[in-house]
């Protein structure tokens, strides 16, 4: 690379002047750009808190006045349509409120509710572990560590929802151990599903596929055929061993199935972040998941009752 020579002279700095004045124009947009950025994950860290203090609101509420299953159900359904405007369209964010409002069904479960801080707080507890562990490692060498809980679910709430509906449907038992979590996460590894297995490599063939088709090495080809070759069982069976050899030299958890029974929730212990101005965990948050179950509600008043208190608690948040 040829050497730059110092040209002392004012036209040098001149040039250097009028650059400088045309590139700085960049620092506004840029500025702008970041701010949104802050913006955003704030809105997303909002967003997050909001959504664990109304879970827990919801719960204490159900709890405290025994909202029967029915009751939660056909309430969670008029507060749904409550903010149907009257043409039928509906903004982004009310569609948003209206996937939050169907999770209730939940959450406000007679089977959730008193255990609901109990389960929040294991998941916390078991977030916070993986959270260190990967901080610990540089970033390029955290696909090597073991975080099976953000495997099966990689955002925070979503993982405080599964837990709740596994809760609910009577797949796991609470109070529920760190151990319990990490054994549950680890039997529902999505690499255990075998439709999830044959759509990462159909993806991984159409990439190499993709490869092939603009560089034309004949070794490109050769490699997407050969996987062509590979059927899901044996990517099962594989997993399988590799797991088992795993475990052989680190036993993990083992999560046993529950035995259904119905005993009294546990008195509720929990407070809202409101009451308690604690933050949350910070963590993006999409969409959850539906919960649909259609029970008939009876008693016209509870009904109304029941959804006036749903409707309040999310408007309040």
């Amino acid at each position: 690379m040829a050497k730059i020579v110092e040209i002392a002279s004012d036209r040098v700095l001149d040039i250097a002047s009028r650059i400088r004045a045309a590139c700085v124009a960049l620092a506004e947009p840029e500025d702008r750009k970041f701010e949104a950025m802050e913006a955003a994950q704030g809105a997303a860290n909002d967003g997050n808190n909001t959504r664990l203090s109304v879970i827990t609101d919801i719960a204490a509420m159900s709890h405290a006045e025994e909202w029967t299953h029915a009751e939660v159900a056909q309430a969670c359904e008029r507060a749904a349509k409550m903010g149907n405007s009257a043409d039928g369209e509906q903004s982004r964010s009310a569609r948003s409120v209206g996937v939050f409002i169907s999770e209730m069904k939940t959450f406000a479960s007679p089977k959730v509710r008193g255990h609901l801080p109990d389960l929040r707080a294991t998941c916390e507890a078991v977030w916070a572990d993986e959270t260190e562990l990967l901080a610990s490692v540089e970033r390029e060498d955290r696909d090597a560590i073991e975080t099976p809980v953000r495997k099966w679910q990689s955002r925070f709430y979503h993982l405080i929802m599964n837990v709740s509906r596994a809760v609910k449907e009577g797949k796991l038992t609470a109070p529920m151990s760190k151990d319990d979590l990490i054994a549950y996460a680890v039997a529902n590894d999505p690499d255990h599903n075998a439709t999830k297995v044959a759509a990462r490599l159909k993806t991984l063939i159409g990439q190499i596929d993709g490869f092939h088709a603009d560089f034309e090495m004949e070794e490109l080809k050769i490699a997407a055929d050969y996987l062509r070759t590979i059927s899901t069982d044996e990517l099962m069976a594989a997993r399988k061993a590799l797991v088992a050899a795993r475990a052989a030299l680190n036993p993990p958890p083992v999560w046993t199935p529950p035995v259904l029974v119905s005993p009294a929730p546990a008195p509720i212990q929990g407070v809202s972040q409101a009451d308690t101005g604690e933050a949350g965990s910070g963590d993006e948050v999409d969409n959850g998941v539906f919960d649909y179950e259609d029970d008939i509600l009876g008693d016209g008043v509870a009904r109304q009752q029941a959804s006036q208190l749903v409707m309040a608690a999310l408007v309040a948040a």
